[in-house]
């Protein structure tokens, strides 16, 4: 009975912290997925190698006798020749001098034309119609207590996001939790603008937020009111934010909760490799800290659109849950070249 009370208890701790990860964090909302999306699933298929046979010996000719090639005489020294002894400029029998000739003087060259600087690329838009499965676990281990779903859905003026996290396999046999989240708004020069963020937990309606842009108010279901500030974004929609404002890194956001509203300070710990499902991926990682400790790290997709595919949330104690993206699809209506599948790394 001691052990199976333990048991339960470790359970019931990683439930609590699960609940406490997702409360700020990701989810999609329930959107009718695209008649054709794109997977990317990435298969390796083994390449047969290709073995080069060595050469045959090939029997040795007779030599040929050397030719001794002429050498070219030394090329001569160039030197200043003797100065000229005057002619006298009169006298019987001395022809008249002519007159030396003008040179004309050499115009002077244009100056090169130096190009103008070509402005930055603008970084791709958020494909129009997409979805990503995340596995959530504890720390880095890969010890899985549940998953997160993000669909989102795009029109080049507004935007739709949503994202269900629950707990799944022996987590969920103890006590079944469901979080989801649901961000909404407008689609401009600067990215994302949200208009409203939503949870509900287990069905049940909680957190949320109103971004009134034009009076500059942001309200909470609570009744509670805060200034609102220029490129604010709420919790789930900073994730896709982040990515549509590559190579530029805000230094700091404003991030919405639902309860808090409080500055992300985002720093650049540089371009890693992530080893995924479908493929080693190039990415961007990025790491802000809270002043109570808590940590929040995204690696972004370089050639992935900026999509979020790793979250790491780090809490005071120093315990850890990550978020690591095992299934990405997404379809859109851009040229398909714009649109880069996996690389196998290989």
């Amino acid at each position: 009975m001691k052990r199976s009370g333990i048991g339960l208890g470790l359970v019931l701790s990683l439930l609590l912290h699960l609940a406490f990860f997702v409360a700020p964090g990701w989810q999609l909302l329930n959107l009718k997925r695209p008649s054709d999306p794109v997977r990317l699933d990435a298969k390796l298929i083994p390449v047969a190698r290709r073995v080069m046979a060595p050469p045959s010996p090939a029997k040795a000719k007779p030599r040929a006798p050397e030719r001794i090639l002429a050498q070219p005489s030394p090329r001569p020294e160039f030197a200043l020749a003797p100065p000229i002894a005057a002619a006298p400029e009169s006298g019987p029998g001395v022809p008249p001098r002519a007159a030396p000739e003008a040179v004309p003087a050499e115009p002077p060259r244009p100056a090169p034309v130096v190009p103008a600087a070509l402005p930055p690329p603008l970084p791709p838009p958020l494909p129009r119609h997409g979805r990503i499965r995340f596995a959530v676990s504890r720390g880095d281990q890969g010890f899985v207590i549940g998953q997160a779903i993000h669909r989102w859905s795009q029109d080049g003026k507004t935007y739709l996001l949503n994202s269900v996290t629950e707990t799944t396999g022996i987590v969920a046999l103890f006590r079944q939790a469901r979080v989801e989240q649901t961000s909404e708004g407008e689609i401009g020069d600067a990215g994302l603008r949200p208009i409203q963020y939503r949870t509900e937990r287990n069905g049940v309606a909680a957190e949320a937020a109103s971004f009134e842009w034009q009076a500059r108010i942001l309200k909470f279901s609570g009744g509670r009111e805060a200034p609102l500030l220029p490129g604010a974004q709420d919790v789930l929609s900073l994730f896709y934010q982040l990515g549509q404002q590559l190579p530029v890194v805000p230094r700091e956001v404003m991030i919405a909760t639902g309860k808090k509203f409080e500055p992300y300070d985002f720093v650049v710990l540089g371009e890693e490799k992530l080893p995924l499902s479908f493929g080693d991926q190039r990415v961007l990682h990025l790491k802000s800290v809270g002043e109570g400790g808590e940590a929040t790290e995204i690696w972004l997709g370089m050639d992935l659109r900026g999509l979020p595919l790793k979250v790491r949330y780090t809490d005071r104690t120093g315990e850890s849950f990550v978020q690591l993206a095992e299934q990405l699809e997404f379809d859109d209506n851009e040229p398909a070249a714009a649109v880069k599948p996996p690389d196998s790394g290989r």
